[in-house]
């Protein structure tokens, strides 16, 4: 290999594994399918294009160069999946045929993929949570980019069963931020039972990562006066009020309180020495709206 072309950083490898994992090693349909469609990994064009150049100039593969032997696995790993959904299409297997539309759906194709699967109930709740739980359909080498969990926290949002509302709330705190986002949003479709076992993991102790989790989903639920009374009880713990982010979320979830006698004490409990820096300006915010409405 040319010594001119060895200083090729992360970002080529990156591109080198969604290559080979989506496309079969093919610049010119991974090219194709990044100008012509919505969804896939969030990759620089002009880098594909110029890496293609690289390989045609060479007139070698430039995966054996770059790629780990973990790469190949995890690369081997992404294509077994896309066989396995293919066995499925072509019915060498059974399973449901709606999921595996809704994990391969392109971003124009989404809400009719979801339609299909919400729309036979909870007939798919099972697999819809394995999905939400599957890591690897979490990482965009894998079928769907990264995006089916995702998909799946919307389908069990849409769907409603109950049975939902855990594995909704494990998944929050992803690294994957399409996750979390659709978490806590089906998290919140689901309403007074989403929010009362919210409510009771945020006041049960131990205090820690789970805490934080549930105060973080309680803050999407907006203008709730009950979620708004726990978090400043809350906050008046000196141990929870100086935690961050638990505090700053619990600040957030205050602005559901509504009563003058629940705003004055937030004013107290804004000047608390313990409190963190961010919660204290997020409380000192609310008071200042609530005042100028005239609490």
């Amino acid at each position: 290999m040319d010594d001119n072309f060895l200083l090729l950083d992360e970002e080529d490898v990156e591109v080198l594994r969604h290559r080979n994992a989506h496309f079969g090693g093919n610049f010119a349909i991974m090219l194709e399918y990044y100008q012509t469609q919505n969804k896939g990994a969030l990759l620089d064009e002009e880098r594909i294009d110029y890496l293609q150049r690289v390989e045609e100039e060479l007139g070698e593969d430039l995966a054996p160069y770059l790629l780990r032997e973990t790469d190949f696995e995890q690369i081997a790993a992404a294509q077994e999946a896309y066989r396995q959904l293919r066995a499925l299409y072509e019915g060498h297997s059974k399973g449901p045929i709606a999921l595996a539309n809704l994990i391969l759906s392109e971003e124009s194709e989404e809400e009719e993929a979801l339609e299909a699967v919400t729309k036979e109930g909870n007939k798919w709740l099972g697999e819809l949570i394995q999905l939400l739980e599957a890591p690897d359909f979490a990482s965009p080498l894998f079928p769907g980019y990264g995006y089916a969990p995702a998909l799946a926290a919307r389908a069990l949002g849409a769907i409603g069963d109950e049975r939902s509302i855990i594995p909704l709330f494990e998944a929050i705190g992803h690294e994957n931020e399409f996750i979390d986002a659709a978490a806590l949003e089906a998290l919140v479709q689901f309403g007074e039972p989403a929010k009362q076992f919210l409510l009771q993991r945020l006041k049960s102790p131990p205090f820690n990562q789970e805490t934080g989790k549930a105060a973080a989903a309680l803050s999407a639920f907006k203008e709730d006066e009950e979620i708004g009374k726990c978090a400043l009880e809350m906050l008046g713990n000196p141990g929870i009020a100086k935690a961050t982010p638990l505090s700053i979320y619990l600040a957030i979830c205050c602005s559901g309180l509504k009563k003058k006698e629940d705003y004055l004490l937030l004013e107290q409990v804004a000047q608390h020495p313990a409190l963190s820096k961010e919660a204290r300006e997020e409380l000192l915010l609310l008071y200042a709206q609530r005042s100028r409405k005239r609490i």
